[in-house]
């Protein structure tokens, strides 16, 4: 159980470890047909019924003859293209078909020549394979398994279905597979000072950028957003939109509030759960970040600035909502590239900094006020710095494309 506390100074690792370990997969499961898989989680390992190919198969476009035929002239019997039966297709000394990719290979013949590289005669209405005892060492004839044999495993539980995955489905027979169901998550913003986009702005108001923004993030995970609620700066709200969602939601994602201002009743609602932590992360940005439990719902609050919310979603919410997802690749994995410039990061924190990439090195951009979302708009991801290193032009360092 999480205990109450007051607020912890840690490092973002021991963090993130700390809320995963809390993290439980959903287990809910629907079976789906093909044509809705797209972005979903397979719920169960996918093992082949049959095997791929599931006869011997021509490779190429060419000419199949027996092994061991290299000299001489070969008749060109019959032509057997992909989808005809092979029958009772028998090949004599001296003798070739005309084969296509993808065709049925009959009994006898082992090797195809391919189109581009035989020679070929017509005399008098009879084609003829001319060998010169330079027939190819490779066959170009697929065995029958070759791809997936029968029982074979293609895909694992825990997998994100992608175009090609459901085609790898399709071809080994299967009409529908079982997935997990979509995470449901309701994005929950506040503030007095926010205005819906398309209303008149009063002095003192923004637009709500935030709820646009995160909602935005967890579609491309391909979660269920069940609501995007603003709400006013009001503890009473905030305790209520819990409990009406507690038992709806497997997760709430708050995005304001979350600090020790007087007016953060996220904060202080949290606070007054039983099961909650509260930590000062020793990063920039995102420093603040808090969880708590109600029941099986959990709740993030992430901060109000727009760039930290962001980048507290990538690098603390995001694996939570994989992880809940029941995907296996949760973690994620960070791509190598050198710095064109060197950064001195011996005085600061762990700092997410946003980069362009340009031929095929980063380029640090300006640091990011907390509303500058047209900096972060105009960068294609981020790079971990850590703590007490200095960077030189050329060190190749972690990045995220976002």
């Amino acid at each position: 159980m999480l205990k109450a506390n007051v607020d912890l100074q840690q490092d973002y690792d021991s963090v993130l470890a700390e809320i995963l370990e809390k993290t439980h997969p959903v287990t809910e499961k629907e079976l789906l047909p093909l044509n809705r898989l797209v972005g979903r989680i397979l719920a169960e390992d996918v093992l082949s019924p049959l095997d791929l190919p599931s006869y011997r198969q021509s490779a190429m476009d060419g000419y199949g003859i027996a092994a061991g035929e290299t000299v001489g002239r070969q008749k060109v019997v019959t032509t057997i293209s992909a989808g005809d039966k092979p029958g009772k297709v028998t090949i004599e000394p001296g003798q070739a078909v005309r084969i296509m990719t993808g065709a049925a290979v009959p009994a006898g013949i082992d090797c195809v020549i391919p189109q581009e590289q035989a020679r070929i005669q017509e005399d008098s209405g009879v084609t003829w394979l001319l060998l010169k005892g330079d027939v190819p060492k490779r066959n170009h004839i697929k065995a029958i398994g070759s791809d997936v044999s029968e029982g074979q495993c293609v895909l694992k539980a825990g997998h994100r279905l992608r175009p090609q995955d459901i085609g790898l489905l399709a071809s080994i027979g299967l009409t529908s597979v079982n997935v997990f169901k979509r995470v449901r998550v309701v994005v929950l913003t506040s503030g007095n000072e926010l205005a819906r986009p398309g209303e008149s702005l009063q002095t003192g108001q923004v637009y709500d950028a935030n709820a646009f923004l995160i909602t935005s993030l967890c579609e491309v995970l391909d979660v269920d957003v069940l609501a995007q609620i603003t709400l006013p700066d009001e503890a009473e709200a905030v305790k209520k939109t819990f409990d009406d969602w507690q038992g709806q939601a497997d997760v709430i994602l708050t995005v304001g509030g979350a600090s020790v201002g007087e007016k953060d009743f996220v904060a202080s609602v949290i606070r007054s759960l039983p099961n909650h932590r509260r930590w000062t992360l020793k990063m920039k940005p995102a420093k603040p970040f808090s969880m708590a439990m109600m029941n099986d719902c959990m709740i993030l609050a992430l901060p109000g600035n727009p760039v930290a919310a962001f980048m507290s979603f990538q690098v603390l919410a995001k694996p939570v909502l994989k992880k809940r997802s029941g995907r296996r690749d949760w973690p994620g994995k960070a791509m190598r590239y050198p710095l064109k410039a060197g950064l001195d990061n011996r005085q600061q924190p762990l700092r997410w900094l946003p980069v362009r990439v340009v031929g095929e090195e980063l380029v640090l951009l300006k640091p990011l006020s907390g509303g500058d979302l047209a900096g972060l708009s105009a960068s294609d991801g981020f790079v971990r710095f850590e703590s007490g290193r200095e960077y030189a032009a050329g060190d190749e360092v972690r990045f995220w494309r976002i």
